[in-house]
């Protein structure tokens, strides 16, 4: 079994990416090793944050290790809020929820069309490599459902006209942007040992 440490505080995420993984990959989370340290998030692209992340843990295991960013990239917003998809409202220094700020400001844009992307960063001895994964759509006009977390509620998938909040948990899992990138880097990963 090909043991990874998966550069992420939260078991969650751990549990639901090792459940379309294949069995022979061990996601090992943060939390497991007692690492507590906050993880640098600083640079300016979702690809400089998933190395700055693996190579800050790979730095202290020395252990292949694989991390992830995802961002919401919004077209009539020039891309926002991006690398800042998680701190949105904190960024703007708005009071409102990001999932409120975001709606308020697609107000007067009748272009709402937006993509998830998540960049995985796997890192070992010898290399470190990129994966990707992309999920289009459009951002609904006000938030329906209850399933799933973040942006689920206000982001419609191209050929939907559900929210993925709305849309059943094994279905969104088969098209997100985060599993399309890890089932990527899995066929790569496994293809390493055949």
């Amino acid at each position: 079994m090909n043991r990874i440490i998966f550069a992420t505080q939260n078991h969650h995420k751990v549990q639901e990416i090792s459940a379309i993984l294949h069995p022979d990959i061990n996601l090992v989370s943060l939390a497991d090793l007692g690492f507590l340290e906050e993880l640098l998030e600083t640079g300016s692209t979702l690809d400089e944050n998933a190395i700055q992340k693996a190579e800050q843990v790979w730095a202290y295991y020395k252990m292949p290790c694989i991390s992830e960013d995802t961002g919401l990239f919004v077209n009539a917003l020039n891309g926002a809020p991006g690398i800042y998809t998680a701190r949105f409202a904190q960024k703007e220094n708005s009071l409102l929820s990001n999932n409120d700020l975001l709606l308020e400001k697609l107000l007067d844009h009748n272009d709402r069309s937006a993509y998830f992307e998540t960049c995985i960063c796997y890192k070992d001895t010898a290399q470190t490599k990129l994966f990707y994964g992309r999920l289009n759509g459009k951002i609904a006009v006000e938030a329906k459902g209850i399933k799933g977390f973040g942006y689920d509620p206000i982001f419609i998938p191209d050929n939907y006209i559900l929210t993925l909040a709305e849309i059943d948990l094994d279905k969104k899992s088969e098209m997100s942007h985060r599993s399309l990138a890890f089932k990527s880097f899995e066929k790569w990963f496994l293809g390493q040992f055949a």
